[in-house]
């Protein structure tokens, strides 16, 4: 139980991170003014930090799953494996 709580805790900073994701591309919407060369170029760098972020996210999300289901559902599961000859 401990250790989904530990990775439960991590997923304040990825929220911090994809609001910040948001942000960025709020203000690049704003900005659409500037210069062709500097928008592709913080467009490219804006979607592969979104990216990043999006997928580091989906993999804590699981972690945090996957470790809470172990501490609840572990012994369950080892029992009835035991029990059925696995």
């Amino acid at each position: 139980m401990r250790e989904h709580a530990e990775c439960g805790s991590w997923m304040i900073d990825f929220s911090v991170a994809m609001l910040v994701v948001a942000i960025v591309i709020a203000v690049r919407h704003i900005l659409k003014g500037r210069s062709a060369k500097r928008r592709v170029t913080a467009n490219v760098v804006v979607a592969i930090l979104d990216v990043a972020v999006g997928i580091s996210s989906m993999v804590t999300v699981y972690r945090v799953g996957d470790s809470g289901a172990q501490s609840v559902w572990g012994d369950q599961i080892a029992r009835l494996k035991k029990a059925n000859g696995g």
